[in-house]
């Protein structure tokens, strides 16, 4: 898995990282990344905490009312470099903070449990998805929320095409679409239950219960 991470450090760069940061500044959370937002606040309490995974810029911990202590572990330093001035912007507290540059499912069995757990758009970047989410699922004491690709020709298209650009240039990065059955067969298997689920295309929203 270590060259997928390293291309996956590579293909989300700085100036990814720097234009993510002005689309949030502009117009805050993109639409299913707002969704899931939306779902998961009813099961927030007052200084909750967070780890999220492939958080990106951090988006999630800071529009997730009620969290007050946030993990996140990412592959890409510059993501993590954009989200540590968010944090710093909004006044947060270093010692609540907690920023890993690392495969989550390398580094997982050194990260305590949290609260809440979040994948926004990440197991559709990682080949291993099973190895993933048990190894997130392992890490939430409430809830976990998920976003990630429908099952459709569209999508299968977009990943083709997206997979044939990054052969062609030589990354070792691939795009993935798991089956959503095989996907919430993983959460029924690791005592979860699905709390909430809504569609925004191309994607699934979904927030599961820790039973």
């Amino acid at each position: 898995m270590i060259d997928h991470c390293c291309d996956a450090n590579k293909q989300f760069n700085a100036r990814e990282a720097r234009s993510k940061v002005r689309s949030f500044r502009k117009k805050g959370a993109r639409k299913a990344t707002l969704q899931l937002i939306q779902l998961m606040r009813k099961g927030v309490s007052e200084g909750d905490s967070l780890l999220d995974i492939g958080g990106g810029v951090g988006v999630i911990g800071l529009e997730l009312k009620g969290v007050e202590w946030y993990t996140s572990v990412d592959a890409s330093r510059s993501y993590q470099a954009e989200a540590k001035k968010l944090y710093a912007d909004r006044a947060w507290p270093k010692e609540q903070l907690h920023f890993i540059t690392a495969d989550f499912v390398e580094v997982a069995e050194h990260i305590a449990t949290h609260d809440h757990v979040t994948l926004d758009k990440v197991i559709c970047c990682y080949p291993e998805m099973k190895s993933l989410l048990r190894a997130a699922c392992g890490k939430a004491d409430k809830q976990l929320g998920l976003v990630y690709p429908q099952v459709s020709w569209l999508a299968k298209a977009g990943r083709w095409l997206a997979n044939v650009y990054l052969r062609m240039t030589g990354s070792a990065f691939r795009a993935y679409i798991h089956a959503p059955a095989q996907v919430r067969a993983v959460m029924h298997e690791s005592g979860y239950t699905l709390e909430e689920k809504q569609a925004c295309f191309p994607w699934w929203i979904e927030v599961w219960k820790k039973s």
